[in-house]
């Protein structure tokens, strides 16, 4: 137990020192009507909520312990892949400093695009893929900093730099020869 947490063994003395004489409803919310529950079982209602109410995917959250290995690289369709690359590449452009930045509907962009993919994909593999999405933004960001650094040493990140570095070079997949590399 950390130093301040309330749980259900030490609840009323807490409440008693702020002065609270009737802690019916606090006694059902805790017990939840049923008797004593174990905190797994408090775990699990919450998630369950969480997920009932819309505010969580199902498979995006984990409990203590669980689903460990979801820092792993797996497949993904070329498709929501090339959308995260484009993504990416449009907001490093329009942006002009070298940084992405929310945007689309619900103020994330990346946010969406994944939200989107993860509904065709079963619960068990939602945060790997994620993880897995998030990696392939991350890397096309820094791929993309490091090719304007390449071309501008001068430049630093968060200054504006010359987009026809970019443009000119299909965002730094054209060698010199004009053949274009696959990204």
């Amino acid at each position: 137990m950390r130093i301040g947490e309330i749980n259900q063994d030490n609840y009323k003395q807490m409440l008693s020192l702020f002065g609270v004489k009737d802690t019916s409803t606090l006694d059902r919310i805790i017990k939840n009507g049923d008797g004593d529950i174990s905190h797994e079982e408090q775990v699990d209602k919450a998630i369950a909520r969480l997920i009932k109410t819309g505010y969580v995917e199902e498979g995006m959250i984990t409990k203590d312990g669980e689903n460990l290995n979801w820092r792993k690289t797996v497949p993904v369709s070329d498709d929501v892949k090339d959308k995260i690359i484009a993504t990416a590449r449009r907001q490093f452009l329009e942006n002009g400093n070298g940084m992405s930045k929310p945007g689309g509907v619900d103020g994330d962009e990346f946010g969406a695009i994944m939200k989107e993919y993860r509904k065709n994909i079963p619960p068990a593999e939602r945060l790997a893929v994620t993880w897995t999405l998030s990696q392939i933004q991350t890397n096309e960001l820094q791929r993309l900093v490091d090719y304007v650094k390449l071309k501008d040493p001068t430049w630093k990140q968060g200054q504006q730099f010359n987009k026809s570095i970019l443009t000119d070079s299909n965002f730094g997949t054209v060698s010199k020869d004009g053949v274009d590399v696959k990204a």
